[in-house]
């Protein structure tokens, strides 16, 4: 009786394992690179949720946010940008220590007037982080309001050109549980 439920046990880990290696196989070499969306051009910030929850917990590996606007009206100067990451940069601790960007104005970036205008933010201290992927974060990307009857208000679209992704390996501690549960499993009992 004992032997099967050895038996039983193992091919559970077994087709848990599988499935969860398979899982990373189709992802390539466990690498995944997910798009997460920007902000859109307004005058309130913008909630996120990643949608990527099978992810939950993976160690970002790269990241990367540039962004390039279209500013067609107003003054790319009095233009206003931040982005919140998914990602706890120190899993080590039991609180979340978030990570943002920007809260820059266009007149810090060296922007002025209308046209297309660019830049890259350092996403340096997201890598090593845990990945939050039920996290909701935020963005936002806004400039001043018009006046009726005075100089129209300031308005811009982010490009195709734009990007935010992060990518994503699976957290060294779910890969270290796999490979510690297959001899658990065939621990003899006496």
């Amino acid at each position: 009786m004992q032997l099967k439920h050895s038996v039983f046990a193992a091919g559970v880990i077994a087709l848990s394992a599988g499935a969860a290696l398979g899982d990373l196989a189709h992802r390539g070499s466990g690498e995944v690179t997910i798009d997460l969306p920007f902000p859109t051009f307004g005058f309130f910030e913008t909630f996120f949720g990643s949608g990527n929850t099978d992810l939950d917990g993976f160690t970002v590996t790269d990241a990367t946010l540039f962004l390039e606007l279209e500013v067609t009206s107003g003054d790319a100067a009095n233009i206003t940008f931040f982005q919140l990451l998914p990602v706890d940069i120190d899993p080590s601790t039991p609180a979340i220590d978030d990570f943002g960007v920007g809260f820059l104005s266009g007149s810090e970036l060296g922007w002025s007037g209308t046209g297309t205008f660019s830049t890259t933010f350092d996403l340096s201290p997201a890598i090593g982080g845990a990945f939050l992927a039920d996290t909701i974060y935020v963005g936002g990307l806004f400039g001043q309001f018009g006046q009726i009857g005075g100089p129209p208000g300031d308005q811009g679209f982010v490009t195709d050109n734009s990007v935010f992704q992060l990518t994503l390996v699976p957290s060294p501690s779910s890969v270290a549980l796999l490979g510690l549960a297959a001899p658990l499993a065939f621990r003899r009992r006496r």
